[in-house]
Order: C-alpha cells, then sequence, then structure tokens
C-alpha cells in the first residue's frame, strides 16, 4: 500500500472511532496552516481535541505515540 493510502485509510479508521467511541463530532480532517498540518480536529461540547493519526502494521514499527514526540507535539500545538 502506497503510503497516501495507507495515510488516508487510518485516517478513516480514526474519524470513525473519534465519532463512534468517543462520540465526538470530526469538525476538520487534515487541517493545514502556514505551521503545519492536523490529521483530525474533533469536538464535544467545550472540548476540542487535536489528533496525529499514526497506523502501524506491526509492532516492529513501535508504538504510535513513540512517534509523536515533542518537536512534534509543538509543531502541532503551533499550528
Amino acid at each position: 500500500m502506497e503510503p497516501k493510502a495507507k495515510g488516508d485509510f487510518g485516517e478513516t479508521i480514526a474519524n470513525r472511532w473519534v465519532k463512534k467511541k468517543l462520540k465526538m463530532k470530526v469538525i476538520a480532517r487534515n487541517y493545514c496552516s502556514p505551521f503545519g498540518e492536523i490529521d483530525l480536529i474533533a469536538q464535544k461540547g467545550d472540548t476540542f481535541a487535536f489528533f496525529e493519526v499514526k497506523l502501524r502494521t506491526s509492532i516492529q514499527m513501535g508504538n504510535p505515540e513513540e512517534s509523536v514526540n515533542l518537536s512534534k507535539q509543538k509543531k502541532i500545538k503551533k499550528t
């Protein structure tokens, strides 16, 4: 599977999960600003959540949370 297709597939799964399990409304997907991109933005009441989606096909690739390091977190915050 091509990286773009794999990313889109992962974002579709995450989108459904956020709606069904978290009962949040997804208000943006692939939000872009001059500072970067946020995969999903969701809202429930006054609460907003920002998601960086990582699809892993094997644990050998590492845990998804390991790939969202401090630098990536700062970039998301700035975006």
